[in-house]
């Protein structure tokens, strides 16, 4: 009997856990304004998220994908934001700062399909440290140990980047990435 009634116990707590720590979700409804990133919601951990072979596709990525290029622009604006999302939108993570979910946005907008990019500067690996933590998750790792000038220098690269290329900066609507015209592409580690 004790150890049923310390089933039971276990099991509730789980569930209280399970109910506190979801990650990112979203209403499905459309979105028609993104101002920030905070809400997100979920994303996934692996791939592309663009893709819609990943999961049920998200609305604000949806929605910065209607207009790619001033989605671009939004998430260079985003790279100095310190606000945490309202949810976890990759897990099983903590909540992230914003300024990792444009990261995460901004490197697979610029990625095709078979995960090459016009630049390898562009690629996620680029904005790694090289002797990074590997026990983590490396959005993790950007977000806990990279420090406010870390973050100052790769919206520095991206704000530099854009300006120096927006006019070359084509998007391919069939693969769903962002390249560069007349440059060849450079195969990326996955992230």
């Amino acid at each position: 009997m004790k150890l049923l009634v310390l089933q039971s116990i276990v099991f509730m707590l789980i569930g209280v856990a399970d109910a506190a720590f979801s990650c990112g979700t979203s209403t499905g409804e459309p979105v028609t304004r993104v101002e920030d990133l905070t809400r997100i919601g979920a994303l996934p951990a692996k791939g592309r998220v663009q893709d819609p072979d990943i999961g049920a596709r998200n609305p604000t990525v949806e929605y910065l994908l209607r207009e790619p290029r001033a989605a671009v622009e939004f998430l260079i604006s985003r790279l100095d934001s310190k606000t945490y999302t309202e949810s976890p939108p990759i897990c099983p993570v903590t909540y992230l700062r914003e300024r990792v979910v444009a990261l995460i946005l901004l490197t697979d907008l610029f990625l095709s399909d078979t995960f090459s990019a016009s630049s390898r500067e562009l690629c996620w690996a680029a904005f790694l440290r090289q002797s990074m933590n590997v026990s983590q998750p490396d959005y993790v790792i950007l977000d806990h140990e990279y420090g406010d000038e870390e973050w100052e220098g790769i919206k520095d690269f991206w704000t530099s980047f854009w300006a120096g290329q927006r006019d070359r900066a084509k998007w391919d609507t069939r693969r769903q990435f962002m390249f560069l015209r007349q440059s060849p592409l450079f195969e990326c580690p996955v992230r």
